[in-house]
Order: C-alpha cells, then sequence, then structure tokens
C-alpha cells in the first residue's frame, strides 16, 4: 500500500513522516549501492522494469472505492536483498511521474514503505523457506517432492 502525497501535506505529522521517510529511504540507496556490484546492475534494473511494469497492472476490487494494482516488491526484495532499497524509489519515482500515484513527495515515504515488506519477504525466505528445504514435510520440500513425482499427482489430480 502507498500513500497519496496530498493526505501527508497537510497535517504537521504527515509532513514530519515525508520527511523523515525520505532520509531513511536516502539511507538505504546509500546502503543498496553499496551493497551492489557492477555484475548485479542488470539484474536490478530488470526487476526495477518489472516492479514498475506490473505496478500499471489494475485489478477491480467489488466493494472498494479505488482498484488495486500489483506491486510485486516481495519478489524484488527475496532476488535483490538489500538492493530493493535502492529500487524501489526508482520504480516509484517513475509511478508518480507517469501514473500519478502516491505523487512525487511521498516517493521517500512509500518506497521505504514497500522496501520493508520486500526486506521481510528476503528474510522470510532466507532464514524459514530455504533452510527447511531438506527437511521432509516442509513447504519447500514438499513442492519439490511433488515435482520429482508429477506423473503421480497428475495422474491423482485427474490430468492425462
Amino acid at each position: 500500500m502507498h500513500l497519496h502525497d496530498t493526505i501527508l501535506l497537510d497535517t504537521p505529522t504527515g509532513l514530519g513522516l515525508l520527511v523523515a521517510g525520505g532520509i531513511a529511504t536516502t539511507a538505504g540507496m546509500i546502503v543498496g549501492s553499496r551493497k551492489m556490484g557492477a555484475d548485479e546492475t542488470a539484474r536490478a534494473g530488470m526487476m526495477a522494469a518489472f516492479v514498475f511494469v506490473a505496478s500499471s497492472i489494475h485489478v477491480p476490487v467489488p466493494l472498494s472505492p479505488t482498484p488495486l494494482h500489483l506491486g510485486l516488491y516481495g519478489l524484488a526484495g527475496v532476488l535483490l536483498g538489500y538492493r530493493v532499497l535502492l529500487v524501489a524509489p526508482i520504480a516509484f519515482g517513475l509511478q508518480a511521474i507517469l501514473f500519478g500515484h502516491g505523487g512525487l513527495y511521498a516517493v521517500g515515504l512509500n518506497a521505504l514503505n514497500m522496501s520493508v515488506g520486500a526486506l521481510l519477504a528476503r528474510f522470510w525466505y532466507t532464514h524459514i523457506y530455504d533452510r527447511d528445504a531438506d527437511r521432509p514435510g516442509s513447504i519447500r520440500g514438499t513442492s519439490q517432492d511433488l515435482s520429482r513425482h508429477r506423473p503421480i499427482v497428475r495422474s491423482v489430480a485427474g490430468h492425462p
């Protein structure tokens, strides 16, 4: 979820959040750029483009006044790690300029909001999901077992 800048510009608390989000996002961009080597630039650029294009896909929600749009920042966090701190402001800046999502003043706060979720997804993947790959009954172990026995699963599911 991202916030629109007109909501935040009306109150002193909102202005404080905008400034704090901008400072934290700038610090995150510095951290993300220091951890990124020259060989990882192409992957980060592709993920920024992927996240940006995915944000243009809108999903109507029946009882909501606004439609939802995809973000896929969790996937970006899993694939990029701390480099998502550099990718998210770029994607949100493009969204704000081209689509008007969130507004320019809130780019820092919105990028910080999405980056935190992306880093939590990375933490979940590296510390919970990936670690239990060899243990029977784990999420990844079960999916690997099912992929090894695809003909059996397809016959049980009724597929030829």
